[in-house]
């Protein structure tokens, strides 16, 4: 069970981030593309300088990423949205992926168990998704 807890200010507002785009889109389900698009447009996440670093043109899988989002089901009057199942798995990841890290620059700070942005820089790059072209490999 996702705990919003145990997630860091920056994550947080990933997420709010992600169902903002959802609900512009008129996307009822709050997928793992709508969390990728709120990774990449963060200004001062650590994403952006990350697919930077990686050579990795962020107007262009921003391109690729809204015309996914476009092809998501769109319902309009939806009384409230929900996390797919696909993203649920992402977060529950990026959550079990921080148990117990020591170190690092949130594990002194904070605890070790706290979820940051960046775990989840990976995780919607892992799921099988047609923007992974931009991304392939170079996350691994």
């Amino acid at each position: 069970m996702l705990r919003f807890e145990k997630m860091t200010v920056k994550a947080q507002e990933a997420l709010q981030s992600a169902q903002e785009v959802a609900a512009r889109h008129e996307n009822q389900q709050i997928e793992p593309i709508h969390l990728l698009a709120a990774l990449v447009s963060q200004p001062d996440g650590v994403v952006p300088p990350l697919l930077a670093r990686l050579g990795i043109r962020t107007e262009l899988l921003s391109q690729d990423i809204e015309r996914e989002i476009g092809r998501l089901p769109r319902v309009t009057g939806f009384a409230q949205q929900n996390m797919s199942k696909a993203l649920n798995e992402v977060l529950e990841r990026a959550l079990s992926a921080s148990k117990g890290r020591v170190g690092g620059r949130l594990g002194a700070a904070y605890g070790p168990d706290l979820v940051d942005d960046d775990d989840w820089a990976v995780g919607p790059s892992r799921a099988r998704h047609p923007v992974e072209r931009h991304v392939g490999g170079r996350l691994e």
